[in-house]
């Protein structure tokens, strides 16, 4: 398993690894919008995310196959600050496929 920074090379594998765990997450995942799991719409919020990287304030990580080519996790840390404590906010996703491995 690999567990790494998303960048917008990964949109298409977090595009798949959504639309194919959309019933699976169904019951944690605020409703979207029609288009928000497209590759388009991926790809430009990657493209932020890598830009919020920079700040310091968010982390975005994914668990992938060893080949790095199935996303089998996915990872936010929001929020983050490091002084006066240090905290964050967390939320994660595991595919249906990999829960219990």
């Amino acid at each position: 398993m690999i567990f790494r920074l998303c960048n917008v090379g990964d949109a298409e594998k977090i595009m798949r690894f959504y639309q194919e765990n959309a019933e699976h997450f169904r019951r944690w995942e605020p409703k979207r919008s029609e288009g928000y799991h497209t590759l388009a719409q991926w790809r430009a919020r990657l493209a932020q995310r890598e830009k919020d990287h920079h700040h310091d304030k968010v982390r975005h990580f994914l668990a992938l196959s060893d080949d790095d080519t199935i996303v089998t996790a996915a990872c936010n840390l929001t929020n983050i600050c490091l002084f006066p404590v240090m905290s964050c906010q967390m939320g994660y996703g595991v595919g249906k496929a990999a829960e219990g491995t």
